[in-house]
């Protein structure tokens, strides 16, 4: 078994982590957050600092890497592992036999007041937290974190939080994150009074919220002494990602509805409807319609059906797979879409397939070996934690997220260290439409708010 020899910056991300108890670590893609974290962890373990760790991390972080990477090196190796979401977890909980417990952020109000209940009258196991992919705290009134803030964060020492995407383009983003951590020592703990010391409204709406302009760089400095920021492209000599969109026309039936729907937020179709009642779902109608087909409106019977307008996105999607002759990774966001693709590629294989953690981690394991050609998934499923650089180099967008977060993290799964190769990233795009203003704000570097909010005003003007 390996030794573990970090890098500058890791050495720095360890030692930060051991003398800082309540941390957030923004280690870009790739980095090694996790391992750097576990062995800050087993040198507290060793100095008698801690007990045991909760780390709270996406589903399939949680299920399949924590453990991968706890048995990869001889200075972890020695850590056992319970995963929570299993009875075998749990009952090593509450005998306090492992080291490392992980749990998934969507199990959060289920477990822990079984927790909180199961250790009333005694010390947890566990007194360091790691809130992996930090960014998904953002939302300061989540049920499921407040469930552990209610029941948990105070018999705990130490709180660590972890991510590559710190989105610090979207200063609202960051008062989930660090309250979770500090409790609210830095920025208080109501996110409306906060909000309305550092910012203002722009709009008439409402919707939009700017930082007072003699605020600038205070709320990052009244931060600065919890939180630490390594950036890949200062550290890392990885090989370079090439981005190259694809302009797939619009069939001319396509186009059509397209443009009805885009003007007046309905449109029939036969006997079905389409309609966008609100600016979100057009943008969500218009995207599918790029993708070549688009739900229709629930009927009475409260069914929906999937109204399949062309094929010219697969055609495209089989056209770059025949010309590339390797493993390719595909996001696509609509479920339809992914059936269009499976009904084109008989050979490709999806995570939405995966009926347990087992097969999750069995198909992981195959791609990384190259025996999947074609790997299809929607980007929340396959992103955030997932060590997939050795299975292939090509990327492939069967349809932009809007979500900047969950783009850099789908791409980051291949680009990353170990990657040998130049990453490159296919954008399947239909020229003059929703695609183009996606793949702007995504330019931009926007939070997911403002991505949003950009493309509802380009709509608006166009």
């Amino acid at each position: 078994m390996p030794c573990f020899n970090p890098e500058d910056y890791q050495v720095r991300a360890i030692d930060y982590l051991t003398s800082t108890p309540e941390a957030a670590l923004y280690m870009g893609c790739g980095m090694g957050k996790t391992i750097s974290s576990l062995v800050a962890a087993s040198e507290l373990f060793s100095e008698g600092a801690i007990r045991g760790v909760l780390i709270i991390a996406p589903k399939r972080v949680a299920n399949i890497t924590w453990a991968a990477e706890v048995a990869k090196f001889e200075e972890t190796s020695w850590m056992t592992v319970a995963n929570l979401r299993t009875k075998e977890g749990m009952d090593m909980l509450s005998r306090g036999e492992a080291h490392i417990y992980t749990i998934n952020y969507e199990s959060l109000p289920k477990v822990c007041p079984i927790i909180r209940k199961m250790f009333s009258r005694k010390k947890l196991p566990f007194n360091l937290t790691i809130f992996d992919e930090l960014t998904l705290t953002k939302n300061p009134s989540s049920e499921r974190l407040k469930s552990y803030r209610n029941l948990l964060r105070e018999k705990v020492d130490y709180h660590w939080g972890l991510t590559g995407t710190p989105l610090v383009n979207n200063l609202l983003d960051l008062f989930g994150q660090i309250r979770v951590l500090d409790g609210g020592k830095h920025m208080g703990k109501n996110f409306g009074t906060w909000q309305k010391e550092h910012f203002y409204t722009s709009d008439f709406a409402g919707r939009k919220w700017e930082l007072f302009p003699h605020l600038k760089g205070v709320i990052e400095a009244s931060i600065e002494d919890m939180c630490l920021s390594l950036r890949r492209e200062d550290y890392l000599d990885l090989p370079d990602i090439i981005v190259e969109d694809v302009n797939v026309p619009m069939e001319r039936d396509t186009r059509k509805m397209y443009n009805v729907l885009k003007k007046h937020r309905y449109t029939p179709h036969g006997d079905l409807h389409i309609t966008a009642d609100s600016a979100g779902v057009l943008v969500q109608k218009l995207l599918q319609l790029t993708g070549g087909g688009i739900f229709s409106d629930v009927d009475e019977e409260g069914e929906k059906e999937v109204i399949e307008m062309d094929t010219a996105k697969v055609k495209a999607l089989e056209k770059l797979v025949k010309k590339l002759k390797e493993p390719v990774l595909v996001g696509a966001n609509f479920t339809h879409e992914q059936e269009r693709i499976r009904r084109h590629f008989p050979e490709a294989q999806f995570t939405r397939d995966c009926k347990n953690d087992a097969e999750e981690a069995d198909l992981i394991s195959r791609w990384n070996a190259g025996k999947v050609p074609i790997l299809v998934g929607h980007p929340k499923s396959i992103g955030h934690g997932l060590n997939m650089q050795d299975g292939g180099r090509y990327v492939i967008w069967y349809t932009l997220p809007w979500s900047r977060e969950l783009y850099d993290q789908f791409n980051c799964r291949l680009s990353r260290r170990g990657q040998g190769e130049e990453v490159t990233v296919f954008r399947l795009m239909s020229k003059g439409t929703i695609d183009d203003d996606v793949a702007e704000a995504l330019r931009n570097k926007l939070g997911t708010r403002e991505t949003f909010l950009t493309i509802l005003e380009s709509l608006e003007n166009n």
